[in-house]
């Protein structure tokens, strides 16, 4: 069963619908490019919400932390279709890849149509921390 909820954005951020967000250390949500450590994966943004104007926390995002969500392929390390029904990886604000060397798992990818993967997203899979 889906799972969502809203959390606060960080300062002068503004998250896009299917982005993968994660928490800063300062406890507000953000979809950086690149893959910091140690992180706090949050899920996928479902909406737009802009706060490139405002403080900490003085917008909230919806964001899907267990379902299935379309996503696009990473250029570098794709996944590819016999990677179907293993892990894929954070690759950056809202791609996947297959390999993790810098980054987590988001999730099972089930799914693989052109430059989209279809994956299952589920809390557990994140191997820093989780909301």
């Amino acid at each position: 069963m889906p799972s969502s909820f809203a959390v606060k954005i960080a300062a002068g951020e503004k998250i896009n619908i299917g982005d993968i967000v994660l928490m800063n250390t300062s406890g507000y949500a953000y979809a950086p490019a690149a893959n910091p450590s140690p992180h706090i994966n949050c899920g996928i943004a479902t909406a737009t919400v802009d706060n490139t104007n405002g403080g900490n926390g003085d917008k909230s995002v919806p964001i899907l932390n267990s379902g299935i969500v379309a996503l696009r392929n990473d250029a570098t390390l794709p996944v590819r279709q016999q990677d179907i029904g293993t892990d894929c990886y954070r690759a950056s604000g809202n791609t996947v890849s297959r390999s993790g060397a810098a980054s987590f798992a988001l999730g099972n990818a089930i799914r693989l149509d052109g430059n989209i993967v279809t994956v299952f997203i589920n809390p557990f899979y994140d191997n820093d921390y989780v909301l």
